[in-house]
């Protein structure tokens, strides 16, 4: 079990100097392709100078006590996860005869209420999972199937699962006094199978605070079996009991070791592919740990288990330790469009498609950075967000910026950029922070397919040009101006 480490404190002081050096305030620009991008730039421009003169904004890394204090402020408004906020699961068009076989339509009840699936429903087969009351003792999950589609519902190790209530409507599932809940569902026509799994997590494991910041201490945790990275794809042996995290291993500027949690990924029946929401790195560069769902570790050390964790994609993440958020305030992770169409700013006359998001990224300089996204309607600048939850303006380890999207963007290379993170409009900051930033990001945006770009503004290009070498030979796209022209 990885647990929280600090780095050597040479490490640590280098990063934090880098940091310092890079004259990075903490306000972005939210450049447009076109001439939107004038517009959202003299807007932080303004807002930089009001730093300035005023309290020096900044961040450049990051303390614990702050997102603890933060977590004190934004968990306590959440009530249930930011998941609760999606829409209920789409019903999928019936197919003809000899089509593949697919379920129509999917939902679960706590006896409450619809509670909403992650991923929601759509028709693909494969993991989903749902937060359900705390005090809810059974629930009802109804599976439509496509015409001349059979439905067999099946427990987490393939025997048949019987309906608690054959009398009431849809499956019965009585829930387990602790732990998660694994129900199968195959869809079947001829010859073909598909199965639908859904994992059933109670709500009693949440609370407005995260437990270590009330004063809990993490128990004993469960012994991870490591797994053999042979190769990229990363292809493992895996059962729908198991879950797996993927770590990437690097290192600072001065040599010292770094590993980092990129994935938490739910085993499936047969084979289970890890991967990164960027291009694979090369495989020694990667390390796996398998873990049982029945008796889930807590990776990031906030003593909240990591398939509760998993389970709340919004207001939650099992990769770092931070208090969860409301989803008024901004997120932990954004899982798909729709979550970053809900925190982003929408810049008046932009060009369709064009959305800005803030983020603030935490303990850069230990081995588990963590990201908040700022709902950026609601906050505007990062001052504002950061006087909100009591994040420090001058401590060590912190970056804040903005993640962009503009769809159809091409990088310098001519990879796909439909999202781009940048920093404040005059920072220049090595590579190595660079990448580490880009890894980090990407992490806890699940919605991502190597898409990710870094837009370098003119002050960072004599930068750039002196480690040109190391961006070519990494996996960090780079945008200049001349790429969000129109």
């Amino acid at each position: 079990m990885a647990v929280r480490a600090a780095f050597a404190l040479g490490a640590a002081v280098l990063l934090v100097a880098l940091i310092a050096a890079a004259q990075g305030c903490a306000s972005p620009t939210e450049s447009s392709p076109a001439g939107a991008a004038r517009a959202v730039q003299a807007e932080d421009a303004t807002e930089s100078r009001d730093v300035e003169q005023g309290d020096a904004e900044d961040g450049n890394a990051a303390v614990d006590q702050a997102s603890a204090d933060a977590g004190r402020q934004s968990g306590a408004a959440d009530g249930r996860s930011g998941a609760a906020d999606q829409p209920p699961p789409a019903k999928v068009q019936a197919a003809d005869a000899g089509a593949e076989p697919r379920l129509a339509a999917l939902t679960v009840s706590d006896g409450a209420a619809l509670q909403p699936l992650w991923p929601a429903f759509d028709g693909e087969p494969g993991m989903r999972t749902v937060v359900v009351g705390r005090d809810a003792a059974r629930v009802t999950i109804a599976a439509a199937a496509e015409r001349g589609v059979s439905v067999a519902w099946l427990d987490s190790d393939g025997a048949p699962l019987a309906d608690a209530d054959s009398e009431a409507a849809g499956w019965q599932i009585d829930l387990p006094e602790a732990g998660a809940r694994l129900v199968n569902i195959s869809a079947t026509r001829g010859d073909d199978t598909n199965t639908y799994s859904v994992l059933i997590v109670r709500e009693a494991a949440l609370a407005a605070e995260a437990p270590c910041a009330a004063g809990s201490t993490r128990g004993p945790q469960p012994a991870p079996t490591a797994v053999a990275v042979e190769g990229t794809p990363i292809v493992v042996d895996s059962t729908v009991d198991d879950y797996f995290v993927l770590y990437v291993r690097g290192e600072t500027a001065n040599g010292a070791a770094l590993e980092t949690p990129v994935t938490v990924q739910l085993g499936e029946n047969g084979t289970t592919t890890l991967a990164e929401n960027l291009a694979a790195l090369p495989a020694e560069r990667y390390r796996v740990e398998r873990y049982q769902i029945a008796e889930p570790a807590d990776i990031d050390g906030d003593c909240i288990d990591d398939i509760v964790e998993l389970a709340n994609p919004l207001s939650m993440n099992p990769l770092h330790p931070s208090p969860r958020i409301n989803s008024g305030d901004g997120a932990l992770a954004i899982p798909d469009l729709a979550a970053f169409t809900a925190l982003s700013y929408k810049q008046e006359g932009a060009q369709a498609g064009f959305e800005s998001v803030k983020f603030v990224l935490l303990g850069m300089d230990t081995d588990r950075p963590r990201v908040l996204f700022m709902n950026s309607d609601s906050f505007r600048y990062h001052e504002d967000f950061r006087e909100a939850f009591g994040l420090p303006e001058d401590a060590a380890g912190m970056l804040s910026g903005t993640i962009i999207r503009h769809p159809n963007v091409k990088a310098a290379n001519g990879d796909a950029a439909d999202y781009h993170f940048e920093f404040w409009p005059y920072s220049a900051y090595p590579f190595e922070l660079v990448e580490r930033a880009h890894t980090v990001l990407a992490a806890s945006m699940p919605l991502l397919h190597d898409n990710l770009a870094y837009y370098a503004p003119p002050s960072a290009i004599p930068a750039w040009r002196r480690e040109r070498a190391l961006y070519d030979a990494s996996r960090v796209d780079i945008l200049f101006d001349e790429h969000l022209a129109p």
